[in-house]
């Protein structure tokens, strides 16, 4: 299992963090890591629970939830890759 370093980027939070991350590492289990480590993403304004989406810059591609139980690596995310957190706009799907 290989390490890669990859940025974070938060727009709403105007925070960026660079992580070293195994390159097996699922979407899913990047999204848990970063709720439990950025507790500022769980608050909404309206009192509600945010719901987010992780996008590759690069690839143009959803990391999170599209590819869920896919390995970073698999998507095609590389060294150095900026991975986005913005809001879901629409999170009941309706």
């Amino acid at each position: 299992m290989a390490q890669m370093k990859i940025s974070v980027s938060i727009p709403h939070l105007e925070k960026e963090y660079d992580v070293n991350v195994p390159d097996t590492v699922s979407g899913e289990k990047l999204y848990n890591a970063l709720l439990q480590r950025t507790k500022d993403l769980l608050e909404s304004d309206d009192g509600g629970e945010n719901v987010f989406e992780l996008f590759s810059k690069r690839l143009g591609k959803k990391v999170y939830p599209d590819y869920r139980d896919v390995s970073l690596k698999d998507i095609g995310v590389k060294e150095g890759d900026t991975i986005i957190v913005k809001k879901d706009l629409d999170p009941g799907g309706c």
